[in-house]
């Protein structure tokens, strides 16, 4: 429930900079069947092409991005038009940091969770020790 929270005030607050700083005005947050796309917000680029924001919040100063696969292969696919908003200290001092996905393509991730849902499908093959 309060990460919830701390997800909403940073959708919030990352459409309140879209809209009043950047005066974008069809600036919108993805429908829950529509988040599979990698993505949160879709808004606009200067130039007027599509802009693809992928929010994350924190209630600390000094969070780690976690992203999921989706996400992150979204961003490797565009690049160019992929932000990550990340809002620091959501509950008591908003702050946004504007990460775009040209700097992200090119960092390694420091951790990759495959789920078990994936890869047990994969086994070649499977051994138990004697005890």
């Amino acid at each position: 429930m309060i990460r919830k929270l701390v997800e909403n005030i940073g959708v919030r607050v990352a459409l309140k900079y879209e809209k009043e700083v950047l005066g974008v005005r069809d600036a919108r947050v993805l429908t829950e069947p529509e988040r599979y796309k990698g993505y949160d917000i879709e808004s606009r680029m200067r130039d007027g092409s599509l802009k693809y924001i992928e929010v994350k919040a924190s209630r600390s100063g000094v969070p780690d991005i976690e992203l999921t696969g989706n996400e992150y292969q979204h961003i490797l696919n565009n690049p160019e038009r992929s932000f990550v908003y990340m809002v620091t200290e959501a509950f008591s001092n908003p702050t946004l940091h504007v990460i775009p996905g040209t700097a992200l393509k090119d960092l390694m991730p420091a951790r990759i969770a495959i789920w078990w849902s994936n890869w047990s499908s994969k086994i070649i093959e499977k051994w138990k020790p004697p005890i």
